[in-house]
């Protein structure tokens, strides 16, 4: 009698006390707002030592590092290095000289600056390439113009240029370099002249998005297809936006940054075929803000506020959660 009343007893304790257990595990409520979901994603980070836009950026080896841009002192020569684990910054070797409004790509063991604005105002044609094991910057073939403002996306071993600024207009031109040749050719024309855009690789294509145009920032997104030097348009996006990144996580793309001001992460699939917002930044995310993505995480740094403010805030967004739940009965 006595080993029958305990079972009862555990019986109600369970019936009682298993509903409240899963909805303890459970995932939010799909009708828990969005924004407050997205807003528990961000995370604030070390920031830069000094606040700067229009700089490039790229993540090796758990590192980030962030180079050249506009600060308040002027067109900034500087290479810095962000431990993604210790949540600190570190001085590296300067660049060669001093550029903005460039993005870096990573081939192999080096990254690729190609291009920008330097601090007398020209555009740049060089294309300085950096080796972080050993700390030192040296100078590849040059592009075949000066170019600033360009998209630059690396696939199989090539960097890819897209448009870009020449001094005095938007241009359409394709330029792949190779660096086993350590030389330049045509690859083809984008289907208008556009700065500013972001690109990106997506399973042996480049999507190239958004950007300035001759009628102002574009909407417009497409998928480049380099062994045929052929394009297909895919959905617009939400607005136009130029000078922003786009970085790919888990078979989605993000882009963050650029302008106008105040615009929200997006995400769409590697096809790029729907669009949708996600919620806004804790921080402001200036215009000429650096994006990176690594593992789970997307990398939103510095920029320009709309006070003419150089921001050296560094955030993150989770973008991918990976959870352990257990089995129960």
């Amino acid at each position: 009698a006595a080993s029958a009343a305990v079972l009862l007893i555990l019986a109600a304790a369970l019936a009682w006390g298993l509903p409240a257990l899963r909805a303890t595990l459970a995932p939010p409520s799909p009708t828990a707002s969005r924004d407050a979901v997205d807003e528990l994603r961000w995370e604030r980070l070390a920031d830069l030592p000094e606040g700067r836009a229009g700089m490039a950026a790229a993540v090796f080896e758990g590192r980030m590092y962030v180079m050249g841009g506009q600060t308040a002192a002027g067109v900034s020569a500087d290479t810095l290095m962000f431990d993604l684990t210790l949540n600190t910054w570190e001085q590296r070797a300067p660049l060669p000289e001093a550029v903005r409004d460039v993005q870096a790509v990573v081939l192999g063991e080096r990254l690729y600056l190609a291009g920008g604005l330097r601090a007398d105002g020209q555009v740049s044609a060089a294309l300085r390439v950096y080796d972080p094991r050993a700390d030192v910057w040296t100078q590849a073939a040059p592009l075949p113009e000066g170019r600033s403002a360009a998209a630059a996306a690396a696939l199989d071993g090539r960097l890819y240029l897209f448009g870009g600024w020449d001094g005095q207009r938007a241009r359409d031109t394709v330029w792949v370099y190779d660096p086993a040749q350590d030389g330049w050719t045509e690859g083809g024309q984008l289907p208008q002249a556009v700065w500013g855009a972001a690109a990106l690789p997506v399973e042996g294509r480049v999507m190239v998005m958004g950007g300035w145009g001759e009628q102002g920032l574009s909407p417009r997104q497409w998928l480049y297809a380099p062994q045929r030097q052929a394009w297909e348009e895919r959905g617009a996006l939400p607005a136009g936006r130029g000078g922003m990144e786009a970085v790919g996580l888990a078979g989605q793309v993000y882009v963050g940054g650029g302008s106008p001001l105040g615009l929200p992460l997006w995400q769409t699939s590697w096809r790029g075929e729907t669009w949708q917002a996600l919620g806004q930044a804790p921080l402001t995310v200036g215009e000429g803000a650096a994006v990176v993505g690594y593992e789970s995480r997307v990398y939103v740094i510095g920029g320009r506020a709309a006070q003419g403010e150089w921001l050296p805030t560094v955030q993150a967004y989770r973008a991918v959660f990976t959870s352990l739940a257990p089995v129960l009965p």
